[in-house]
């Protein structure tokens, strides 16, 4: 084998290399047009809001009837489990409430920092959010 063909040989695998690398970084770039989003590393995607998510893959849901049926728990298990979880989901609601609560209390807060054309605003801009997260409330845009 001569020189020539070994490093015609290298520098068609660094070009390949390049290329390689070229082609996957502008397939993947969000930035410019038309290229598709780079894939997430492996696992990235667990939680609720993901198209990969299993109903009864998180938290308090992990303990479903059907998991526990797997499992082979006694019914004293699923009943205590249950009472566990029962009590848990109380305390979550008193939780949120007091949270929205709160929220409520800083949204009146800002509006009486607001002028009446600002607050008309704002309460459009609420008033479209609660349509697109509640489907089922019959809402139509003003013009």
């Amino acid at each position: 084998m001569n020189v020539k063909s070994v490093i015609v040989g290298a520098l068609l695998v660094i070009v390949g290399v390049v290329l390689g690398y070229v082609i996957s970084s502008q397939s993947c770039c969000p930035l410019k047009k038309g290229g598709m989003p780079c894939p997430p590393p492996m696992g990235q995607f667990d939680g609720p809001h993901d198209h990969n998510f299993d109903k009864h893959k998180g938290g308090m849901q992990l303990f479903s009837p059907e998991f526990l049926d797997e499992i082979k728990a006694t019914d004293e298990q699923k009943k205590q489990i249950t009472e566990i979880l029962d009590k848990k989901r109380e305390e979550m609601k008193a939780h949120r409430e007091q949270m929205k609560a709160e929220r409520d209390k800083v949204h009146a807060q800002i509006m009486q920092v607001l002028n009446d054309e600002q607050k008309a605003v704002v309460e459009q801009r609420m008033k479209d959010r609660s349509c697109k997260k509640d489907s089922t409330r019959n809402c139509k845009k003003v013009q």
